[in-house]
């Protein structure tokens, strides 16, 4: 829009300065020949010679300040546009290392996070498991140990009643012999103190 702008005003200086020059140049050219026919040829050339060169110095003079503005709106916009280009570019840039220490940072928070909660979560299911066999062994052991002593108890036990039978048969079984030998020795004996008085009565 602005260069548009700017070569309208331009092209339109431009064609006024031509029309004007133009104009100029045909009223010079009329009164040139009007002061022809007036004065003297070398005070006409002279004047013409004069106003030629200042008519030169002017169109000179103006085109340099047109394309001394030029160039310069050319340059400033140009400047312009590589400054905002830059700032543009610098922007973007910044934004993008923004974005991406951002995303970075969240990756790495996220992947710590999760490691964290991985060694945790591992940590934890070793902890249980270690506990869980601790009381595994622990309860298995207690039960091995009691059903060991349990079953001590029970041969021990048995074992002692066996031996306390065992006993006692033998114990009952020498008393009923020594009784039963007493009785006998002491009916053997007596039946043989009778036979003997019988004996003797007769004799």
């Amino acid at each position: 829009m602005f260069w548009f702008y700017f070569s309208r005003r331009v092209s339109e200086f431009q064609s006024f300065r031509v029309s004007e020059f133009q104009s100029y140049r045909v009223t010079e050219f009329q009164s040139f020949r009007v002061s022809e026919f007036q004065s003297f040829r070398v005070s006409e050339f002279q004047s013409f010679r004069v106003s030629e060169f200042q008519s030169y110095r002017v169109s000179e003079l103006q085109s340099y300040r047109v394309t001394e503005l030029q160039s310069f709106r050319v340059s400033e916009f140009q400047s312009f546009r590589v400054s905002e280009f830059q700032s543009f570019r610098v922007s973007e840039f910044q934004s993008y290392r923004v974005s991406e220490l951002q995303s970075y940072r969240v990756t790495e928070l996220q992947s710590f996070r999760v490691s964290e909660f991985q060694s945790f979560r591992v940590s934890e299911f070793q902890s249980f498991r270690v506990s869980e066999f601790q009381s595994f062994r622990v309860s298995e052991f207690q039960s091995f140990r009691v059903s060991e002593f349990q079953s001590f108890r029970v041969s021990e036990f048995q074992s002692f009643r066996v031996t306390k039978l065992q006993s006692f048969i033998v114990s009952k079984l020498q008393s009923f012999r020594v009784s039963e030998f007493q009785s006998y020795k002491v009916s053997s004996f007596q039946s043989y103190r009778v036979l003997k008085m019988i004996h003797l009565l007769f004799i």
